[in-house]
């Protein structure tokens, strides 16, 4: 999704509401969310169900906060 066609405002706010999703799930789970990888790489989507999966890997060691401020603005640049 990130690479192939420009990100809608629709595509944007699902993104946005699975991030969240995942973040609430993780904390229901007692996960550590530094431990998603949130490169654009690791994010995969369903174009017919419009949803968004991420990589959770238990040895990643990542900065959530950083990763998810590189990849909005990585967003920004290809935001239709």
């Amino acid at each position: 999704q990130f690479e192939i066609c420009k990100m809608t405002f629709e595509n944007l706010r699902t993104f946005c509401f699975s991030v969240r999703t995942l973040v609430r799930a993780l904390d229901e789970y007692l996960l550590d969310p530094n431990n998603i990888m949130l490169k654009k790489e690791c994010i995969f989507t369903d174009p017919e169900a419009k949803n968004y999966y991420f990589c959770y890997h238990p040895y990643y060691r990542g900065d959530i906060l950083a990763e998810l401020r590189e990849l909005f603005n990585h967003i920004l640049q290809i935001i239709d």
